[in-house]
């Protein structure tokens, strides 16, 4: 067996949910950290690894076969660790965007493609919709370069963010504004089982992953009077993250942190993005 079928051995279910919207503190080389693409005569292979020592594998052409799990690298040695597949070995950076990892399957060849420093700049515009995220901001949630956002419905109403190395892995911003949008709010909310609480984004919002990996923070905005409908009208704004292989709770502090930076700069304006 080699290397690359190795890579594809395990499937990670829902790990422990991180707190306070950062990440946590591991055991991994900063050197490492951000995606990197395997060098070799198949498909695309991107190893996502973060500094809280959760990494993903995933190509747009094995969907059924990416995975994700916990990761350590520290003085040339690394482990890695999921339910089905474990393993160790040694690791050297050649340079600063290409590492060579020797595991017990051989050794394999890995090239940056993303960087957290790729997203540390970037400064949207107050309209439209798509602007209300930069996408560096996008970026370092999808651990990848973002090309565009994409206007879904209305200018005003939504974006889509697609990643650039998996036309499976998007961030989509959406709102919607009506009379009944606390009543909305409310039902949906009671009947989701797993919801999770949210806390610090209007005036309450909760994430919910449904069964297929799909992250979504939704989050319910101010109501006001609207004269010229004649009653009280509020917003629902929601945030999607799809993620291969699916997201899990740990995603949610970063989802959460980029739902607040978007929310706070629409500012309660109607429509979504409007001056």
């Amino acid at each position: 067996m080699n290397l690359v079928a190795a890579i594809f051995l395990s499937v990670i279910s829902f790990l422990s949910f991180i707190p306070n919207g950062a990440y946590a503190k591991s055991d991994v080389d900063p050197a490492l950290v951000g995606t990197w693409q395997l060098q070799y005569a198949g498909p695309p292979i991107f190893w996502v690894i973060r500094e809280d020592g959760v990494y993903r594998i995933h190509g747009p052409q094995t969907p059924n076969t990416s995975h994700r799990g916990q990761f350590q690298a520290t003085d040339g040695k690394w482990t890695l660790h999921s339910p089905k597949w474990q393993d160790t070995g040694t690791y050297k950076l050649s340079n600063k965007d290409t590492w060579v990892s020797v595991g017990k399957l051989g050794p394999g060849t890995w090239k940056r493609v993303w960087s957290p420093k790729d997203s540390q700049n970037g400064t949207p515009l107050p309209t439209p919709a798509c602007r209300l995220l930069s996408l560096s901001e996008v970026a370092y949630v999808l651990a990848a370069p973002v090309p565009r956002g994409k206007r879904q419905g209305d200018p005003e109403e939504g974006c889509r963010y697609p990643s650039s190395l998996n036309d499976q892995d998007y961030l989509k911003l959406w709102m919607t504004h009506g009379s009944t949008i606390s009543e909305t709010f409310q039902r949906e909310l009671k009947g989701e089982r797993n919801a999770m609480n949210v806390p610090g984004v209007g005036r309450a919002a909760y994430a919910t992953i449904s069964r297929n990996g799909i992250l979504q923070i939704h989050v319910l905005g101010k109501e006001g009077f609207d004269a010229s409908r004649h009653a009280n009208m509020g917003t629902l704004f929601k945030l999607t993250l799809k993620l291969s292989p699916n997201a899990t709770p740990e995603d949610i502090p970063l989802l959460a942190d980029l739902t607040k930076l978007a929310f706070e700069r629409w500012g309660g304006k109607k429509p979504l993005g409007a001056k």
